[in-house]
């Protein structure tokens, strides 16, 4: 019974992120719009982590499963592709490129707010 209720939890909030996204007056994508709505439930603690641990992490362990439907869309529709292949390689190597690098100076730009804050908490502390 856990489970089930871990489930509905779930995906009534996707269901409510895609009636969200279904009347805003632009495009905008319903699981992007629930992954926002979970974020601030969560954050807020209008729902527990536990409430939901059970299902999300058997979710994320078979995450691959979601995958393969769209990789059979794009074998299937191969012939439609093929010709601007080329296109969608460039795509993805520029796009990993820019992806590391935009990860890469995040991440040292939070040491260095972490490093920063801790020497404000050192000098206050050896002020005191």
């Amino acid at each position: 019974m856990k489970i089930f209720e871990q489930f509905s939890i779930i995906f009534f909030i996707c269901l409510v992120g895609t009636y969200i996204s279904s009347i805003l007056p632009f495009t905008f994508p319903g699981s992007v719009v629930s992954m926002i709505l979970l974020f601030i439930l969560l954050d807020r603690k209008i729902i527990k982590e536990r409430a939901i641990s059970t299902v999300a992490d058997f979710l994320l362990a078979n995450m691959a499963i979601f995958f393969v439907p769209a990789s059979v869309a794009i074998m299937q529709n191969y012939s439609a592709i093929s010709s601007i292949l080329w296109k969608f390689a460039l795509i993805i190597v520029i796009s990993t490129i820019f992806t590391f690098f935009i990860s890469s100076k995040s991440v040292s730009l939070v040491i260095y707010l972490q490093e920063k804050n801790k020497l404000k908490k050192d000098k206050k502390n050896a002020t005191n």
